[in-house]
C-alpha cells in the first residue's frame, strides 16, 4: 500500500482563478458601453410611458367623476403630476387642489422644453402655460374637462444626456386623443414607433 501517496484536491489554482477574473473583466469591460445604453434608453422610455398612461387616467378621472383635471410638467420639482381642479375653476390653486399622482423624472432626464435644441417646428409645441393660485411653477401642462376634451394640443418633452428625445402629444382637442413619438436627427421629426416601417434608434 503506498501510503505516502495522497489523493489530490479538488479545486482552482491562484493561476486559474487570474484568469478567469481577467476574463469577466474583458468581457465586461465591452459590454458596459451596451449596458448603458440600454439603461439610459429604460429611464427615458419609462417617464415616457408613465407620463402617457397617467394622461390617460386623468381623462377618464375627469369623465367619470365629473371634476376636471391637470396633468402639469412642473419643472421647478422635476415631477409630471395629476392634479385634481377640485372646484372646477380652470386654475390650479395649489393650496387646495389635489395631487393624485406623481411621477419623478429619473437621473439624468430633463423636460426637454420648447426652444431647447433639436427646435424642430415638425414636432408639437409645448402646452401652455398654466393659471395657478398663488404662483405657478415654471413648466406648463394640460387640462382635461368633464367630456375628455382638451384646453389645448401640445405635448410632454423629455431628453437626456445622450440626446434621446421622446415627447407623449395631444394631437386632438376634442377627444385628447394622445401620440407617442421618438425625435430623429436624421430627418429633424418626430415619429412614432414604426412610422415609414422605421423603429426607434437610441444613442
Amino acid at each position: 500500500m503506498d501510503s505516502w501517496k495522497h489523493s489530490r484536491r479538488a479545486g482552482f489554482t491562484l493561476i486559474e482563478i487570474l484568469v478567469v477574473l481577467a476574463l469577466m473583466s474583458i468581457i465586461a469591460l465591452f459590454s458596459f458601453p451596451a449596458l448603458q445604453r440600454m439603461i439610459n434608453r429604460s429611464k427615458i422610455q419609462g417617464i415616457t410611458t408613465q407620463t402617457s398612461v397617467m394622461m390617460q387616467q386623468a381623462r377618464f378621472e375627469a369623465i367619470k367623476r365629473g371634476v376636471p383635471t391637470f396633468v402639469v410638467a412642473d419643472a421647478a420639482s422635476g415631477e409630471v403630476k395629476v392634479v385634481q381642479d377640485v372646484n372646477g375653476d380652470g386654475q390650479w390653486d395649489t393650496a387646495t387642489d389635489t395631487v393624485l399622482a406623481r411621477a419623478p423624472l429619473p437621473n439624468g432626464v430633463h423636460f426637454w422644453a420648447a426652444g431647447e435644441s433639436p427646435n424642430t417646428p415638425d414636432c408639437v409645441t409645448f402646452f401652455p402655460a398654466l393659471t395657478c393660485t398663488p404662483t405657478c411653477p415654471a413648466g406648463g401642462g394640460v387640462f382635461y374637462r368633464t367630456d375628455g376634451s382638451v384646453n389645448s394640443t401640445g405635448a410632454f418633452r423629455f431628453g437626456d444626456k445622450k440626446d434621446n428625445f421622446t415627447e407623449v402629444a395631444v394631437v386632438t382637442a376634442a377627444t385628447g386623443r394622445i401620440e407617442v413619438s421618438k425625435y430623429d436627427a436624421t430627418d429633424n421629426k418626430c415619429h412614432v414607433q414604426g412610422d415609414n416601417g422605421k423603429p426607434w434608434s437610441w444613442n
